[in-house]
């Protein structure tokens, strides 16, 4: 029973590591996210500036124009990333709860195996002192009926509490 609760203590501990890198490339994905929208929102500052400073061309308004296009198109696939991890991460959790139930069910099982197992040996134990208890009592009724015998035929003495 031990080796099989182990055996699901381990699963459940795959699944929690699985979930823990799950998590963190959630994380690191959400950190690439914001690290995106910052490079765009600069480059939107840095294009104004520029405008309003005169010193873009039609090259260097193009170059901006197709970076900025870039940075938008990464950061829908970034989001569409983020949703994709976000559905393995709730699948991760089913899969770790249904492991965590199912070592949860043979922990109850083996509890309750050690409790019918500790009120077998109890019952046991009382048997076997009801045992003692019925030969004890066994030998004292033939103690008694001896030393009834020993003195109807005067072989009891009492100083010594013994049969001659």
């Amino acid at each position: 029973m031990q080796s099989i609760l182990d055996h699901k203590q381990d699963l459940e501990d795959k699944e929690k590591e699985k979930l823990a890198k799950i998590l963190q490339r959630l994380e690191q994905a959400k950190q690439y996210l914001v690290n995106l929208e910052h490079k765009r929102d600069v480059t939107r500052f840095e294009l104004k500036e520029k405008q309003r400073a005169g010193e873009l061309d039609i090259i260097k308004l193009k170059i901006y124009n197709q970076y900025l296009k870039k940075l938008d198109s990464d950061i829908i696939n970034v989001k569409l990333m983020i949703e994709q991890i976000k559905v393995e991460e709730r699948e991760q959790r089913q899969n770790l709860l249904k492991a965590a139930q199912e070592r949860q069910t043979f922990e109850k099982l083996k509890e309750k195996h050690r409790e019918q197992f500790l009120a077998e040996e109890a019952e046991k134990e009382r048997k076997f002192i009801d045992d003692l208890t019925t030969i004890k009592f066994a030998r004292k009724q033939m103690e008694e009926r001896r030393k009834e015998e020993a003195i109807a035929h005067g072989e009891y003495d009492e100083d010594y509490d013994e049969i001659n």
